[in-house]
């Protein structure tokens, strides 16, 4: 409902000045904000007015305005209307805030299973909605900038008097409040607590109701000191330390994480906790995916290739052989009996027109068939018909076929790239 003035602005007479109206409203709503900072630890109380729940549903003092259905969360200011102030920084007259009521049930919030998250609340100014968020980084207090290499992280400043998110690049202003930490299981919502401005602010040398003291460790003892109702003693210490490096291992290290190193200690020797598998030797890792589902297993250290894997190539001869024969005749001196006249038949007869030979040349030639010379030799003019003609067909056929064998040893070959060998286990409970 809205706040309604309990001294209204009346100069007349019997009324208050202006003056003294205005102080009055002044100091009834610091009397409101003191209220609001003494209600009990736990109910979002503390921290001042700026950039928390105001007020909301409650039941013994705790705020009651979220509940869980599953792993989704709901948000109730229908009976008690749940009001929240936004810091927004400050202008020239002041400091920036939005004060919004929220009256209806909705469940906006939509959670991560076994997970731990932090809802939040962000203010749109020139719209005027209200827009509901979560993420799993717990938001800090911090009048600095704080380092961060996480996407949503979220810091409030109360020097400024603004909220910041890390977008992964750089902080961006955001008017935004954060309202309660949810912590899920594999089903449902296990536990929600409401966010207490005063429990993350720390100011001068107090935490809470504990006092922090120096302590001098000079001679590596510790003796008993009291925070709150927690002891720590000498002999305790070092057991709670352990606890501490081992909780925070068994997060860093959960189920299906993997551990690597070169030496070959079993991690469960390293940390005190946890059953550890060795991954078969040979093993590579490789990010999971639509084509590689997490925990399957693949590749080959050889392989042999197959003819589809094998580069497209050819094999050619060349089966011309054509060719050609060439050959010659020839004739030696020819000797044989010859008859008279020129109708004798044979290679050797008598010329028609002749003469008479002897060891002197020749004497004469009357016409007649022959003549004797002195010494009683006759020689007769002859002439040899020797002409004749070879015919020899040779064929340019020379076509013939090339062989070619076969050639390498169809052994594997390697198939790994350059690697370093390290011991490789997994966590499986």
């Amino acid at each position: 409902m809205a706040y309604q003035e309990r001294y209204p602005l009346n100069d007349s007479p019997s009324g208050d000045t202006k003056r003294e109206a205005i102080l009055k409203n002044r100091q009834e709503m610091l009397n409101i904000a003191d209220e609001i900072d003494k209600k009990s630890n736990g109910n979002g109380g503390g921290g001042g007015l700026r950039n928390r729940v105001l007020t909301g549903n409650s039941v013994g003092g705790q705020y009651n305005y979220l509940s869980g259905d599953n792993l989704s969360v709901t948000i109730d200011g229908t009976v008690t209307p749940i009001v929240v102030s936004f810091a927004n920084g400050f202008d020239n007259n002041g400091a920036v805030d939005y004060v919004k009521s929220l009256t209806a049930r909705v469940t906006p919030w939509s959670l991560p299973a076994s997970a731990t998250s932090y809802l939040y609340l962000d203010y749109n100014a020139t719209t005027g909605a209200i827009n509901y968020d979560s993420t799993t980084i717990a938001p800090i207090i911090s009048n600095t900038t704080p380092d961060a290499t996480d996407h949503d992280s979220n810091y409030y400043n109360e020097l400024l008097g603004k909220s910041f998110a890390y977008n992964g690049a750089q902080w961006v202003e955001k008017i935004r409040v954060f309202v309660a930490k949810v912590i899920t299981n594999s089903t449902s919502v296990a536990k929600i607590e409401y966010i207490n401005r005063s429990d993350s602010t720390i100011t001068s040398n107090m935490i809470g109701n504990a006092t922090i003291v120096d302590y001098n460790l000079s001679k590596n003892s510790v003796g008993t000191m009291q925070l709150k109702d927690k002891s720590v003693t000498a002999d305790k210490l070092g057991d709670d330390v352990t606890k501490v490096i081992n909780n925070v291992l068994d997060k860093v290290y959960p189920v299906g994480s993997i551990y690597c190193s070169i030496v070959s200690t079993n991690p469960h020797t390293l940390f005190g906790f946890g059953a550890w598998e060795y991954i078969e030797q040979g093993r590579v890792l490789l990010s999971q995916g639509s084509n590689y589902k997490a925990g399957s297993t693949g590749g080959e250290a050889t392989h042999t290739l197959n003819v589809n894997e094998m580069p497209q190539h050819s094999h050619s001869t060349n089966s011309a052989g054509d060719h050609t024969h060439t050959g010659t005749t020839s004739w030696a001196d020819l000797q044989g009996e010859f008859g008279t006249g020129n109708s004798t038949p044979g290679v050797f007869y008598a010329a028609s027109t002749w003469g008479i030979f002897s060891n002197n040349g020749r004497r004469g030639n009357n016409g007649n068939n022959g003549s004797e010379n002195s010494n009683g030799d006759r020689s007769e003019r002859i002439k040899i018909n020797a002409s004749h003609n070879h015919t020899f067909t040779t064929t340019t056929n020379g076509s013939h076929t090339h062989s070619i064998t076969n050639t390498g040893g169809s052994a594997a070959h390697n198939n790994m790239q350059p690697y370093l060998a390290v011991y490789m286990w997994k966590r499986v409970s």
